[in-house]
Parts: C-alpha cells; structure tokens; sequence
C-alpha cells in the first residue's frame, strides 16, 4: 500500500493524504511517499512538515497545528443528571 500527501498544508496545518494500493505515482501538488518513509509519515499525519527535493519526499517530522485548537464545550450534564438518569431508567426496568 502507498500513501500520497499534498504538499501544500490546509489553513489549519494539516496535510491531505490519502492510501491505496494503486498509487505508483502522486497527482500534481502531491508527493508519494517512499517505502523507507511510510511508517513515520502515518504517525505524523495529518499534521507533518514535509522535506521535498525536486519533487520526491526526502524527510517528514512532526508538524503542528496552525490556530486555536479545539475546544470541548462546558459539559450540559452534571453527574447527578447521569444518577437520575439511570435511577430511572433501572425503575422502568423493573430493577
């Protein structure tokens, strides 16, 4: 299996990528990523700074992402809600 990776990183720092087993070559604007590379490369997806010489990917490490990251909202539910909830749920169950 091959991957491809698109050279240019999105606006988050993120790089598109896609595997397959019929990649023998990338499309414009992506590099194919070369056997000796493919482990370190899928551990640094989808945000990974790419080293490309004359269009052949040389190098990868570990990129970062661009921007806030995201941010998990205030939980709606307190654990007593989840008590209640199951308190009712075991009653209607007849347990």
């Amino acid at each position: 299996m091959a991957t491809i990776i698109k050279i240019a990183a999105g606006a988050n720092g993120a790089h598109a990528n896609q595997s397959g087993a019929g990649f023998t070559e990338a499309p414009e604007g992506y590099v194919l990523v070369p056997p000796e590379l493919e482990g370190a490369a899928r551990g640094y997806l989808p945000f990974i700074d790419l080293e490309v010489v004359d269009g052949v990917l040389v190098g990868v490490s570990q990129g970062s992402r661009i921007g806030e990251p995201h941010v998990r909202p205030e939980a709606r539910y307190t654990p007593r809600d989840k008590d209640d909830f199951l308190a009712g749920l075991m009653e209607g169950l007849g347990v």
